[in-house]
C-alpha cells in the first residue's frame, strides 16, 4: 500500500478559487466588476420624466443643495428635492416630510438655474459613477401652453 502525500488537481483548483473570492473582497474590485450593473439608465430618465411631469411642478427657488419647487395640481404648495442621509434622492414636502423616492446611491446634487425662468440645470453624481448633467424644464403648465400655439 501507498501513501499519497499532496493535493489532488480538484482540491488544488479549490484552494485557488477560494483565494481568489477572499483577494476580490478584500481588494475592493468587487464592486467594480458590478459597477455596469448599478448604473441604470433608465432610472436617470425616469427622474427627469417626474420632475418634468406634464408641467406639473413649477421652480420656485435653490435653496443649498435643495431645490424648491410648486406643485401646480396642490395649488401651488412648496415641494423639497434633496439628498437625505440615506443617499436618496427624494421629492418631500417643504418641511422634509413625505417620502417620495427619486434615486439611489445619490452622493452629491447641484441645481442652477439658469437666465431662462423655469429652466434648472441638475448636476448629479451617483456612488462609483460619473457626474451626470442635464436641463430641467420647470415653467409649469405656462410652458406647455406655448407649445401648443
Amino acid at each position: 500500500m501507498t501513501i499519497r502525500r499532496g493535493f489532488t488537481l480538484v482540491e488544488s483548483l479549490l484552494a485557488l478559487a477560494i483565494t481568489a473570492g477572499i483577494v476580490v473582497l478584500t481588494m475592493g474590485t468587487g464592486r467594480q466588476l458590478t459597477q455596469p450593473f448599478q448604473h441604470d439608465r433608465l432610472a436617470w430618465y425616469q427622474v427627469v420624466q417626474v420632475l418634468e411631469r406634464s408641467g406639473q411642478f413649477r421652480f420656485a427657488a435653490v435653496e443649498g443643495d435643495s431645490l424648491v419647487i410648486r406643485d401646480q395640481a396642490q395649488h401651488g404648495d412648496c415641494l423639497r428635492v434633496a439628498v437625505d442621509s440615506k443617499l436618496v434622492l427624494r421629492l418631500t414636502n417643504a418641511q422634509g416630510q413625505g417620502y417620495y423616492p427619486l434615486l439611489n446611491h445619490v452622493v452629491a446634487v447641484h441645481w442652477r438655474p439658469m437666465k431662462t425662468k423655469g429652466l434648472v440645470v441638475m448636476r448629479l453624481k451617483q456612488e462609483g459613477l460619473p457626474w451626470e448633467q442635464t436641463i430641467l424644464d420647470l415653467r409649469g403648465v405656462m410652458a406647455s401652453s406655448h407649445f401648443g400655439r
